[in-house]
This record gives C-alpha cells, sequence and structure tokens, in this order.
C-alpha cells in the first residue's frame, strides 16, 4: 500500500465516525483533534491503526529523501515544503498515539466484562466499517473501464481488509502533498515516455522490415486507446500546468529500476515538446480562418524534407515540428469535411467506424472549442509525429518509401483477391455461395475507389496513417474471407475428407497445406477436435447439421444427426481468440479479461480462464506501466504474422477458391460423373463427400468390411484426387505478398 492510499484509508474512516461533527478536515490540527474528541474505550478498527503506520513509515522514508536532495539547494520555497509535510508527519503520529490508547482501553474493558460475547457489538462500536472508499474497481461488463464505486465491507476487528483493488492512474494524481504530487507526475510522464519509445521501435522495425507495417500501426493504435481508457479524466492543460511549476524546483525524479518506465525519448519531459501539440491545436481551432475550410487535401508533399530526425539540432527540429504538426491538422480538417474514400470499407456499426483513431477526436474538439483538450489527443499527436520520424529516419538514415505507396500496393493485392474470388461464386450463378456476392462486390468498388484516390498530402503519407489504412483492408480481408471458408463449406467437406482418409490410411500421402489448414481450423471446422471416428457425424455437425429423432417403432431408435446444410453453416465467424488481431481491431481495441490474462500469462487462447484469473489478469494490467503488457502482447500478434500459424497473413479468400476448386474436380474423379450421370458442379461435392465419410464409418464397425476399405473405389478415387494435388503445396503460397 502507498503512502497517500495508507493515508487516506485512515482519515476517511476518522472523517466518517458519527460522533465527529466534521466530514473535512481543513487543517493537520484538526486531524489528531477529532481523534482525542472520540469517546473513551472507543472501538478503532485495526486496520486503521495498520494503515497508519505504514504511512507514517513510508512518509518519513520519502521526507528524508528529500531532506537530502534539497539540502544544497537555495530553493526557499522546497524547504518550506519539507517542513510542512515534516509538520504533517508529527500530526499523523499524534493520531496514532492517541488512536492506540483508545484501543487499548477498549480490549482491557472487554476482558473485564465476559457476559459481552464476541457475536454481540459494543454500543459504541462503528456500524460502518469499510476498507476504502473512493478506490476504483474493475467491472467487466462496462466493456473493461475503470469505473469509480465505493466498496463497503463488514472487517473482523483484528484483521486487516485484504480485499484486492485497482486504483485508476486518474485517482493517483493532483493529490495530497506537492512531494507526493511530484512523484505522481513523473510516474505518469515517464509511463507516456516509455509508452511512445516502444511504440517508435516497432516503426523502426518495420522501416528496417521486421514488422509488418500494419502490426506497428495496430499496436500504436492499441496504445492510443488503452492510454484514453487509463487516463480519461486528466485533462491536458491541468497537467501541463502542474508540471511546469513542479519542474521550478530543478529536481528531476527518474525510476531506473521499475520495469516499463525506462525510454530513450523525453517527449513528455521537455518542456517544449510537451507544449507544442497543445499549443498548435489551440491556435488551429480558435483562428476563425479555420472554420470554413474547402476540401483541398492531396496534394503532394515531400516528407523528407519536413520530418526530421530525433537527432538533429532541437531549435531546427522544433521549427520543422511545428509546420508538419500545424499542417497535419489542416489535412486532417480537410478530411472531415470531404468524403473519404477509406470509409467505403469501414464498418459504421464498429466500436471505432473510423480507422484513423485522431479524427473523430479532433472533430469533437474543434466542434467544441470549450471542451478541455484530453491527454489522449496530445498523445496521438505526438505518436503521429514520432512514428514518422521513427519510421523515416531509422538510426540516422533517410528512407524515401512512402507508406501511402505501400498502403496502395497491399489495396490493390488484396483488391485482385476479391475479384477472383467474385469470379468463382458467378462461375455457377445457383451456387450456395452466390448470397456472399453482394457484399464482396461492396469492398471490391471500396478499394477501386481507394486505389484511385490521388492523395499524397503529409497527413496520408504518415506512416500511422498509412498504416491504419492496410489494417481496416485486411481486416476486411480476413472478415470476408473467413465468411467464405467457414460459412460455404466447401473447405470444411475438403478439410473432413482428408483428415477421414489419413486417419484411416497410414500410407496415405500427406499434404503440408492440407495438414496445416486442419490445425488452423481446427476450432471452427473441427468443433475443437481432429477426429478419429466418427467422421461423418462431426462433418454434420460441423455443416450446421442438428440433432433430429425420427418416430419409428424400433427399441434401438436413437438420437441421429441430420444432413448438413451446404451454405448454411451456423460457425461463427467472427468468433474470439480466432486471431488477436482481427477481433481486437473490430471490438474498437478494447480488449477483455481473457487477453489480458492470456498475453500477460503467455498462455494458449483456446484455454478456458477461470473468474480469479481474469480478475488478476486485469489487475495486472492496469497496476503496471502500459509499456509493460504492450511489449508481451506484440510478441504474441508477431506470432499471427510470423509465427508457424500466421493466422493474420493468410489469404482466406485465395483458400476460399482453392477449396471450391478441389469439390469441383473431386466430383470429376467419380465414375458417374465422367459417364455424365452429373454435371460436375463445386456444390455436388458435398454429397459426394457426406456419402463417403458415412460408407467409412460403416466399414469401420466391423472387422471384414474394414480390411476391404482400402479396396473399396469410392474411397480410391477420393485417395486418387488428393494423389493429384502438389505434395509440395504449402501455405506460403496463400499468404499476402505485400502485407511486410
Amino acid at each position: 500500500m502507498s503512502y497517500k492510499r495508507a493515508t487516506k484509508t485512515a482519515l476517511q474512516w476518522l472523517s466518517a465516525q458519527p460522533c465527529l461533527t466534521e466530514a473535512t478536515f481543513r487543517s493537520t490540527r484538526e486531524i489528531a483533534d477529532s481523534a482525542k474528541r472520540l469517546p473513551d474505550k472507543y472501538d478503532v478498527p485495526a486496520f486503521v491503526i495498520k494503515a497508519l503506520r505504514e504511512a507514517i513509515g513510508l512518509r518519513r522514508k520519502v521526507h528524508h529523501m528529500y531532506q537530502e536532495l534539497h539540502a544544497s539547494s537555495s530553493d526557499v520555497s522546497a524547504q518550506d515544503n519539507d517542513n510542512a509535510h515534516g509538520a504533517f508527519i508529527t500530526r499523523l503520529e499524534d493520531t496514532l498515539r492517541v488512536l492506540q490508547l483508545k484501543k487499548t482501553e477498549t480490549q482491557s474493558s472487554n476482558k473485564c466484562r465476559p457476559d459481552i460475547s464476541q457475536g454481540e457489538p459494543s454500543n459504541n462500536q462503528n456500524h460502518n466499517r469499510y476498507a476504502l472508499l473512493g478506490s476504483r474497481v474493475t467491472d467487466h461488463r462496462d466493456k473493461m473501464k475503470i469505473a469509480e464505486t465505493v466498496l463497503t465491507a463488514q472487517l473482523d476487528e483484528d484483521c486487516y481488509a485484504q480485499t484486492q483493488t485497482i486504483i485508476s492512474d486518474n485517482d493517483r494524481l493532483f493529490v495530497d502533498d506537492d512531494l507526493g504530487e511530484w512523484i505522481e507526475l513523473s510516474l505518469f510522464r515517464s509511463s507516456l515516455d516509455a509508452t511512445l519509445d516502444q511504440s517508435n521501435k516497432y516503426w523502426t522495425a518495420s522501416a528496417n522490415g521486421s514488422m509488418p507495417l500494419c502490426l506497428s500501426a495496430w499496436l500504436s493504435s492499441f496504445s492510443f486507446y488503452e492510454v484514453g481508457r487509463r487516463y480519461e479524466k486528466i485533462d491536458y492543460d491541468t497537467l501541463l500546468s502542474k508540471w511546469t511549476e513542479n519542474r521550478m524546483k530543478q529536481v528531476e525524479i527518474q525510476f531506473q529500476d521499475i520495469p516499463g518506465l525506462q525510454s530513450e525519448t523525453r517527449r513528455f519531459t521537455d518542456p517544449p515538446a510537451l507544449s507544442l501539440h497543445r499549443s498548435l491545436l489551440q491556435l488551429y481551432r480558435t483562428l476563425q480562418e479555420n472554420d470554413k475550410t474547402e476540401s483541398k487535401a492531396g496534394k503532394h508533399e515531400d516528407f523528407s524534407k519536413i520530418i526530421t530526425p530525433f537527432s538533429q539540432d532541437r531549435r531546427e527540429s522544433y521549427v520543422n515540428d511545428r509546420l508538419a504538426i500545424y499542417q497535419m491538422l489542416s489535412h486532417m480538417q480537410q478530411l472531415l469535411v470531404s468524403k473519404r474514400s477509406i470509409a467505403a470499407i469501414e464498418t459504421p456499426q464498429a466500436p471505432q467506424p473510423i480507422c484513423e483513431p485522431l479524427l473523430p477526436l479532433f472533430d469533437k474538439l474543434f466542434r467544441n472549442k470549450g471542451l478541455p483538450v484530453p491527454v489522449q489527443m496530445i498523445f496521438g499527436m505526438e505518436m503521429l509525429l514520432s512514428s514518422y520520424k521513427a519510421y523515416t529516419w531509422p538510426g540516422g538514415v533517410l528512407k524515401r518509401q512512402s507508406c501511402r505507396i505501400s498502403a496502395l500496393t497491399f489495396a490493390q493485392e488484396v483488391q485482385k483477391s476479391f475479384s477472383v474470388a467474385i469470379h468463382c461464386i458467378q462461375r455457377d450463378e445457383d451456387s450456395i455461395s452466390a448470397i456472399n456476392l453482394p457484399y464482396l462486390q461492396n469492398v471490391f468498388d471500396g478499394l477501386e475507389g481507394y486505389t484511385k484516390e490521388v492523395c499524397f498530402d503529409l497527413y496520408y503519407q504518415a506512416p500511422w496513417t498509412a498504416g491504419c489504412h492496410m489494417v481496416e483492408i485486411l481486416a476486411v480481408a480476413m472478415f470476408e474471407g473467413l465468411h467464405l471458408c467457414c460459412n460455404t463449406g466447401y473447405l470444411c467437406a475438403v478439410l473432413h475428407l482428408y483428415n477421414a482418409l489419413r486417419s484411416t490410411d497410414s500410407a496415405f500421402r500427406r499434404i503440408k497445406l492440407f495438414d496445416t489448414l486442419c490445425t488452423i481450423f481446427q476450432d471452427k471446422l473441427f468443433l475443437g477436435v481432429l477426429c478419429t471416428e466418427n467422421f461423418s457425424s462431426h462433418f454434420r455437425r460441423a455443416m450446421g447439421g442438428k440433432l433430429t429423432k425420427k418416430a419409428t417403432l424400433n427399441p434401438n431408435a436413437r438420437m441421429k444427426l441430420s444432413k448438413p446444410i451446404p451454405g448454411l453453416s451456423k460457425r461463427k465467424t467472427s468468433s474470439t481468440r480466432f486471431s488477436y488481431f482481427l477481433d481486437l481491431h473490430i471490438f474498437g481495441y478494447e480488449p477483455s479479461a481473457d487477453f489480458w490474462y492470456l498475453n500477460i500469462e503467455t498462455k494458449s487462447r483456446w484455454r478456458q480462464t477461470t473468474q480469479r484469473e481474469r480478475d488478476d489478469g486485469i489487475r495486472r494490467a492496469y497496476s503496471s506501466p502500459l509499456a509493460l503488457p504492450l511489449g508481451k502482447i506484440k510478441e504474441n500478434i508477431m506470432q499471427e504474422f510470423n509465427g508457424p500459424l500466421p493466422v493474420a497473413r493468410i489469404n482466406y479468400l485465395a483458400v476460399f477458391v482453392f477449396a471450391a476448386d478441389c469439390m469441383e474436380k473431386l466430383c470429376m474423379t467419380f465414375s458417374a460423373v465422367k459417364d455424365k450421370t452429373f454435371q460436375p458442379d463445386k456444390d455436388l461435392g458435398f454429397n459426394i463427400v457426406d456419402s463417403l465419410l458415412d460408407q467409412i464409418v460403416a466399414h469401420l464397425r466391423d472387422e471384414m468390411p474394414r480390411q476391404l476399405l482400402p479396396y473399396w473405389r469410392p474411397v480410391n478415387n477420393a485417395k486418387n484426387f488428393f494423389n493429384s494435388l502438389d505434395r509440395e503445396l504449402s501455405l506460403e503460397q496463400f499468404l499476402w505478398k505485400s502485407a511486410i
């Protein structure tokens, strides 16, 4: 427990006693006087005594530290603050002695009165005991926001409350004495600098080619929204005023031994950098000439002449930084009055409908010029500029590659895959997958407009802006591709047939691509288990078949599975944990309790968590600097791009087209098709696969049919189909080429 929380616990208990008339203390003298006014033999809970002891001990240590720092200083105000803090500690010691005396008298009195049972409270016992007031607890049902509540608990008088609470960073700022305020401000600043430094390293890695550009943008957006949640109630004007006031004392506090608080940058420490974005934003939104802005965004600007490296002379860099920020603010406002082409593929119903995180907040501040500027906005503006510097000048060397070009190249690759998927479905207008055509066509048209948009201003070329566009495009491609793979059933049928053949024949020729796809889609298409028997039942369930009971007089009648329903699979495309990259983007970068625990503990994403584990994950996430969990999240999400199962880099549209072609070719391997009894059709493959799996299960029930299974012609036809495929087919052929 920190000395502030310990002090707050004891003083809140004291001020809440019904025998005292004052609810607040106007001076330190009133604290000791209030303790003296309590009745003799008053029952003082043990946790109050313990909290006061902790507060006094910790305050003594901090007081001595600052006395040593100010010993050689001529700052009179600093010495006055030290003296005031020492006097405050003395008052707390007086209060502790009074309360200890009253508790001792109460215990002695109770020992002399055996008629009072332990279960009966004495007449003067406090009936409104509590552990902590005004603390912040986590409410998972309120979208993981830390809400302000009052905790009331009946405590045993001989033990200290063990209630675990999560104290928000909002609750720890700008309270108590000047010393505590300066420590909290330094902690707050160090946390922001460390988070920003972490983000800059990601952008440098992207510039060097060791991290996908869209992943750096995803992590930056996650940091931006998380800063907004953690420091929601802190306005930047108050922060700037307090920071400037304390900096005049010329005492700097650093946290060298605390993980997650070290950084190479000081963008939130130096006063010029601290006030840069605030002054420019306020200047821009107060100029009347900016109230009527015409859409002029898009004009090409050479970012290499404006964006300077971190190592450049501070004075020259400061001028360029002001120019860059002001121009990007102008471009952002112009975009708000024009039609953004990327909006055609954004989801209006999503928690964050605009993929560029700064735009909604900037629009809100510009429309209502009286609103205070939140810390989140300033942090986002600095991240926009710092990411530009880190990506454009990795290691101090200029990188001329425009991120806008990278985003357009990726958009063209995705658009081509949508075109191929549309043509695959259009080959048969009566196909079960034709219902998806309008959605695919809308995305295709949106990408067409995006790739034709001529927009190369400073803001659109910013790495974070272009990276956010790539994140949105990749998320749309993943969502629509997964929908086709999981809901049309073609991939489900092919994988279930392949799994049945490899499970029943040890000599079956394995194909690397299908082995990998079976593992990736184990949860979505195999109900979590790669079956080794009852293949038909598992296939029908995965395809959306329901349990039905036929009316019959047969005493052996049992529940049976209905036939598969092609194209109407009940499996959800957007089920959680398939890809954290996709899930958090869809749900507005609001992590669940499961997400925090599994990422902090580096556990499998499919592992079920208990309520205690979820609470522990939330507590650990919000009780540590953001840079710590951000580093672990980066390692886990990185596996979705460059790991053995790169689920975020897979072109699921191409996988769908491949599965549809496989179903069509499967029909051709059977004699009925060759005899023109049936026309080759990918939808006909469902009946073929269902019949094959049903017969395989029937053969496996008895020993004699089991021995004949390797010679059964339909099974051999299916094996011939897989043998005709390239054995070297691998997942690498179905990965996006320009996502890195």
